[in-house]
């Protein structure tokens, strides 16, 4: 047995230890453990795990590690690695490709450019200005349309626009008897005047929000849509507003 085998093996049987308790103890496998007394490095799947676990095998075992590293048949631990064959890159005669499409993409651009000048610089020369208005003179003696008359703006009597301070939330659809409108984002006052008319109990809960305007509902159980049991009330979550 080599030398760097010998150690760890001789160190575990002085501590009356046996390699099903070195596994157990250090959580590596045992054929790892055997392997590393018996300094079989092909039984590692990598040079890594072979340094790795003789690190953590020496100091379990109370050995100094960077000794037995050092020890450590570098030369065995590295796989052989045949060298691949060498492969000889065709010349290519001729005019590459990229040049081709090159002159092609520059041709293109060319000829494109030509149709712009020629579409630009057509007619009398006068182009339009962009931006300003293509009115044409008057005739002399012709009569000039008169302007069109203006619309006077409609305003909403006071009545009909929502009063100063209360939110406008958006209207509530009719539901069946029985049946849970949705409320979201309506008022308060709508939602409790439609829960009164449909003879349903309600639970109204002010949370702040800086999102949904206060005074508004935001949140709702049931669901819109529900059915509404006898002994079932309705919650309401209304905005408090953002402070």
């Amino acid at each position: 047995m080599a030398e760097l085998g010998r150690v760890l093996l001789q160190a575990r049987v002085a501590r009356g230890l046996t390699i099903e308790d070195a596994e157990r103890d250090t959580r590596i496998s045992k054929r790892y453990l055997e392997a590393l007394e018996r300094e079989d490095f092909s039984a590692f799947p990598a040079p890594f795990y072979a340094r790795a676990f003789l690190r953590t095998y020496a100091q379990y075992l109370g050995l100094d590690a960077a000794q037995l590293l050092a020890a450590l048949p570098h030369a065995r631990l590295e796989p052989e690695v045949t060298p691949l064959p060498e492969i000889s890159r065709p010349t290519t005669s001729g005019l590459s490709i990229n040049w081709v499409v090159a002159g092609i993409v520059v041709l293109f651009l060319l000829a494109a450019g030509i149709l712009l000048s020629l579409s630009g610089s057509g007619g009398d020369g006068g182009g339009l200005i962009p931006g300003q208005p293509t009115t044409a003179p008057a005739a002399e003696g012709a009569i000039e349309a008169p302007p069109p008359p203006v619309q006077p703006t409609v305003e909403l009597p006071p009545e009909e626009a929502p009063p100063p301070g209360e939110p406008s939330g958006r209207p509530i659809e009719p539901t069946a008897p029985g049946v849970v409108p949705d409320f979201e984002r309506a008022a308060l006052d709508a939602a409790l005047a439609v829960l009164g008319d449909k003879g349903m109990k309600f639970v109204v809960i002010e949370v702040e929000n800086r999102d949904v305007p206060e005074g508004l509902v935001f949140d709702q159980s049931p669901s819109p849509g529900s059915q509404l049991e006898d002994d079932e009330s309705v919650t309401l979550v209304v905005s408090r507003g953002g402070r």
